[in-house]
């Protein structure tokens, strides 16, 4: 499978290339572009590093996924033009949760540091005095670990141990995510 920097994967039609989400595989996993789908739309392969490459068609311009899912053309590659290869099967599935009625009165809060910073501590007791009718949670970052793992096991929390540490932003925003997704939708 070949993922662009969307983190979509290309599909073919009618030798008419697209992109679509991750979330969207099993809708479209038959038509899945293959390497030799590319190279029959007239593309080929420019290795970039050991496990990119940009495509190239005949008049040298560089295949630019777009953000609404089309395919456009670049004369020189930047950012959008590089992609990778995904081998090893299917992408990872979150496994469903039983749907339930309410969402609960629970508040999760989480940040890097193993501990709640001094400062945010007159911010954290405001916020449970205002929501005296719902549950605290503080999650430092093992407790994120621990709940991903618990919830999710290995293979998710590979992936949120995948994001580089220096991007705390967007390993909270997954943990929030999947949060959000085992709480927000049972009890």
């Amino acid at each position: 499978m070949i993922v662009t920097f969307f983190n979509t994967f290309f599909c073919i039609n009618h030798d008419t290339l697209f992109h679509v989400n991750m979330c969207d595989y099993n809708d479209h996993k038959e038509q899945i572009a293959s390497l030799e789908d590319m190279m029959r739309c007239g593309y080929k392969m420019i290795p970039l590093n050991d496990y990119g490459v940009f495509c190239c068609a005949q008049d040298g311009a560089f295949l630019s996924p777009q953000p609404d899912g089309t395919v456009a053309h670049a004369a020189r590659p930047l950012g959008w033009e590089q992609f990778r290869f995904c081998d090893g099967g299917e992408p990872l599935q979150v496994a469903p949760v039983d749907e339930g009625t309410t969402i609960p009165k629970i508040i999760h809060q989480t940040e890097d540091p193993s501990t709640i910073r001094e400062q945010f501590i007159p911010n954290i007791n405001q916020l449970k005095s205002l929501n005296k009718e719902y549950k605290y949670i503080y999650y430092s970052e093992k407790d994120r670990h621990d709940f991903i793992y618990q919830h999710y096991g290995w293979d998710i929390l590979k992936v949120y141990l995948r994001i580089n540490p220096r991007y705390g932003a967007a390993r909270a925003d997954l943990f929030r995510y999947l949060c959000l997704y085992r709480y927000g939708a049972s009890i």
